[in-house]
């Protein structure tokens, strides 16, 4: 087996940012499923990036767009 090659913090390409502007109705509608599904009052989907964890997919916690990195409990997974 090779190995694979990880890419260091804040190494992303330009290429491959996203804009999460504000997200569709269609785009939501998992998260909502998801939390009804597990009995869970909220469900995200988080986006590290070097500095901030953007949350583009929020159920449960509407004022809760962004935070600071090291605030976040999701980014130490990728440490």
């Amino acid at each position: 087996m090779g190995e694979r090659a990880v890419p260091r913090r804040g190494s992303v390409s330009a290429a491959a940012q996203v804009d999460f502007a504000p997200v569709s109705g269609r785009v939501r509608r998992p998260g909502l499923v998801t939390a009804q599904l597990f009995r869970l009052p909220i469900a995200l989907l988080s986006v590290v990036e070097a500095e901030a964890v953007r949350y583009p997919l929020n159920h449960g916690m509407p004022s809760h767009d962004r935070q600071p990195r090291v605030e976040a409990r999701c980014a130490t997974a990728i440490e």
